[in-house]
């Protein structure tokens, strides 16, 4: 069967088919040759230890989004960054991110989101206590001309202060990305009494997300 002569029509009709195990893969392996222009980008980064498998699914298809049909990738514990493309067909837009460790494949986790045509997005890996965890949010590439643009993601609630100013910016929440703020100086952010400098990294004029865990993981990078 050729790419692109599967009618978004014709897939919706597929769908409302009940099914189960084999006719449910048989389904899939038809909605995968749907022509679609429809894509997002995501980059996934990890702030945990331990090796982890990245997954990504649209509503549109049938089986769990635990399938290797339905892979990502794999971050280990040396590495903290993966960049993908997700395409999805017209009307199907919800997605299911989810990560489980490599090693066992125990230790599972997964969110809803519903992705928008070439916006770009993280997917960020984290823990609370051993159980992972996943997040996804849009990229923010909000600028100030010879200043840093900063967002922080963390796994649990943390003071952020300017040290420039002995002034607190802001308190995370754990799992969520925080408001934007503005440095002047590329060593004057503090995260509760951890002082992060970030000259080694950053650009003046760019924005970036900080991604720091409890066991002291920090990972910088530019939100583009």
């Amino acid at each position: 069967m050729k790419k692109g002569i599967i009618k978004t029509a014709f897939v919706t009709m597929l769908l409302s088919l009940s099914g189960c195990g084999e006719s449910d893969r048989i389904i899939d392996e038809i909605v995968e040759e749907a022509e679609t222009d429809h894509l997002a980008y995501v980059t996934y980064l990890s702030l945990v230890d331990e090796s982890v498998t990245l997954f990504a699914k649209s509503r549109v298809f049938r089986r769990d989004v635990f399938n290797n049909d339905f892979k990502v990738g794999d971050l280990h514990s040396s590495d903290y960054r993966l960049h993908t493309t997700h395409r999805w067909l017209d009307n199907f837009p919800e997605t299911t991110f989810a990560v489980e460790d490599s090693n066992t494949r125990t230790n599972k986790a997964r969110t809803e989101f519903k992705v928008t045509p070439d916006h770009k997005y993280w997917s960020v890996v984290w823990e609370i206590g051993s159980k992972l965890q996943v997040a996804l949010f849009p990229k923010n590439t909000d600028r100030i001309a010879g200043a840093y643009r900063i967002r922080v993601f963390s796994d649990r609630e943390r003071e952020v202060w300017d040290l420039s100013r002995s002034s607190q910016l802001l308190t995370t929440r754990a799992g969520e990305v925080s408001t934007s703020f503005t440095l002047s100086q590329c060593s004057d952010l503090q995260i509760d009494s951890a002082n992060i400098n970030l000259c080694q990294t950053v650009t003046p004029g760019r924005a970036y997300l900080v991604g720091y865990s409890e066991s002291g993981n920090l990972v910088v990078m530019e939100e583009k």
